[in-house]
């Protein structure tokens, strides 16, 4: 898991600009990685450039942020009491 996370954490453009990735392959890039999405609009709205991701890929982010979100409280109530065991 520790591994996996690292991992996860190198696809995410936090080191990078989203330039990097081949136009062919950014809009499925975009919807796998939501958190790509959140911080390229942060980054170009410090910048105050025009974004360079489709829009309609932000609601898309957004749902599916939410949906991972309310999934992961979900199996942490259902293991809360056993995560407490184990700390």
């Amino acid at each position: 898991m520790k591994y996996l996370l690292t991992f996860m954490f190198f696809l995410s453009p936090v080191l990078w600009t989203i330039d990097r990735i081949p136009e062919q392959w950014l809009e499925i890039y975009l919807i796998i990685n939501p958190v790509a999405v959140f911080l390229t609009m942060f980054r170009y709205g410090l910048d105050g450039t025009e974004l360079p991701i489709p829009m309609h890929t932000i609601p898309i982010a957004f749902l599916l942020s939410t949906a991972i979100f309310i999934l992961g409280i979900s199996i942490f109530k259902r293991f809360e009491g056993g995560v407490v065991r184990y700390l």
